[in-house]
């Protein structure tokens, strides 16, 4: 069963992006094992012992995949969600299309693009934003999951300054001044002047049991997160919310994308000036076509948090091999992968130490697949089985947490 976890913060929290004392900049979310972290504490503060079943069933034996939560949308039921490395907007003018609000040209995902790229480099011109003809960079960030009224959701950021106490007088010492930026407690509304309280909202999966033993935890308790706890900063409550479970229509997926790949793939041609000829034009865009159009099933894999791949010999890896019990191997075909690395920092509060650091692949990776076989249904099941258990390691800790064929892909105008 899945459902939803909201943290809901009741003082700014400062979740360091790395242990460097100079630099103060904080996460604008929650991480998974921050999360896991704030939970086993509590437990533990409560009287209650690593040994206990209860802890052994939640953290040990058969461990919840916390997952990571991100700022949560104050007006919709949709899941906040990472927006794909493949997706870009106007350098000028980037963000969704708003309405009624400062001018925004849209946003586009160029996964499309990207086969063209890397197989026909030759005709491959890059994207240009429609409205200005500028050049289009990366967008990064979240946004709310609705296809249909997207919206990037962001957390309010704070800093806060501090000055530098004497020991020996008490008293403010000279030349010492620094600032920490944290998530706020609090937000305002579009275009209102009220402030409510900020929420962090992630998916998480639970058996009945699971949720008992979860449940009977956070109920009515408040938990600490992040840097200066003992200044009030990071606290939050936690609750749980039923998520309907939405199955993702992988054969339709594919014939959307696939329509919107034979635009691209017909668009390229067009705005190359290297062909002028109609008819070898014709022959070209066939030939490509054939190779890219004719057989198979497209379906990409998401990551919707930093994954940590590791290959045979246990080093970091950004290559993801996908390999189910049921279906051969020969049968998955990686298509383009479009992913960056990123380097995972931690403190382990039990320990009082720092933990070792792993090399990851970024949230908002993409990795396109074509599937060759004939059994849709088998896909089906084996997909739906890797997003419940994850990839990678340290599952449990929010890390390797992937959903399949996203919705931004197959958008074939600029939304």
């Amino acid at each position: 069963m899945n459902y939803q976890i909201i943290a809901n913060l009741k003082s700014p929290m400062i979740i360091s992006e790395n242990r460097q004392s100079d630099i103060s900049e904080s996460l604008s979310y929650m991480p998974g094992s921050t999360l896991r972290g704030a939970v086993a504490a509590k437990y533990l503060l409560d009287d209650g012992s690593p040994d206990d079943k209860q802890f052994r069933d939640l953290f040990v034996e058969n461990p919840v995949f916390f997952p990571n939560l991100f700022p949560a949308d104050y007006n919709t039921s949709y899941i906040t969600k990472v927006i794909p490395l493949t997706t870009v907007s106007c350098k000028r003018h980037d963000g969704f299309i708003k309405k009624e609000e400062e001018p925004s040209h849209g946003v586009y995902d160029i996964l499309a693009e990207k086969i063209i790229e890397q197989n026909y480099p030759h005709i491959y011109i890059p994207k240009t934003c429609p409205e200005c003809n500028n050049d289009m960079k990366v967008y990064s960030g979240f946004w709310n999951g609705n296809i249909h009224s997207p919206k990037k959701i962001s957390s309010k950021m704070i800093f806060q300054r501090h000055t530098g106490i004497d020991r020996l007088t008490g008293t403010i010492a000279d030349k010492i001044f620094y600032t920490t930026q944290a998530v706020a407690d609090f937000y305002k509304k579009d275009n209102e002047k009220k402030y409510e309280p900020q929420n962090l909202i992630g998916e998480i999966s639970l058996t009945n049991p699971q949720y008992e033993n979860l449940k009977s935890i956070i109920d009515e308790k408040y938990f600490f997160a992040g840097a200066d706890r003992t200044s009030g900063m990071g606290e939050f409550n936690l609750s749980l919310k039923k998520q309907q479970h939405v199955q993702v229509d992988i054969n339709k997926w594919n014939t959307s994308f696939k329509d919107k790949l034979k635009s691209v793939i017909r668009d390229q041609i067009e705005e190359n000036e290297i062909f002028n000829n109609k008819i070898e034009n014709e022959q070209i865009r066939n030939q490509i076509e054939e190779k890219l159009l004719s057989q198979g099933l497209y379906f990409t894999v998401n990551l919707n948090s930093h994954t940590i791949l590791a290959d045979r010999f246990l080093r970091p890896t950004a290559e993801l091999e996908l390999s189910f019990e049921n279906i051969p191997s020969n049968e998955i075909q990686t298509v383009i992968k479009v992913a960056r690395s990123q380097t995972i920092r931690g403190w382990n509060s039990a320990w009082g130490m720092p933990k070792s650091d792993d090399i990851a692949v970024s949230m908002g990776s993409v990795y396109l697949f074509k599937y060759t076989g004939n059994n849709l249904d088998l896909l089906d099941n084996e997909l739906s089985r890797l997003i419940s258990k994850g990839i990678g390691l340290r599952k449990e800790e929010g890390f390797g947490n992937i959903s399949i064929c996203d919705d931004l892909h197959i958008e074939k105008e600029v939304i």
